[in-house]
């Protein structure tokens, strides 16, 4: 999911110990401050959201083909789906 007012990359330079700085609450809504996306009730996903999306500290290569990814998760998907690489 695209943040409406990020460009394209979606990368801020920030560090993730600025992560809380970038975040507010109201009524128990949590709002990135980058973008403007809520997270009711849960301030976790509103910080892997800026986390992930907006700071340039998350990569990961895939061994087989060398495509660059966002997060772990996302290469592990990359690797069982496109080259049937299933990990623990």
């Amino acid at each position: 999911m695209n943040c409406p007012s990020v460009p394209v990359s979606g990368l801020h330079v920030i560090s993730p110990e600025q992560v809380e700085l970038y975040m507010s609450s109201a009524e128990g809504i949590f709002t990135c401050q980058l973008c403007g996306k809520q997270f009711p009730q849960n301030k976790s996903n509103c910080k892997r959201h800026i986390l992930f999306l907006h700071t340039a500290t998350s990569q990961a290569d895939c061994p087989h083909c060398g495509k660059t990814y966002r997060t772990e998760q996302s290469m592990k998907s990359h690797m069982r789906q496109t080259h049937g690489v299933y990990s623990k």
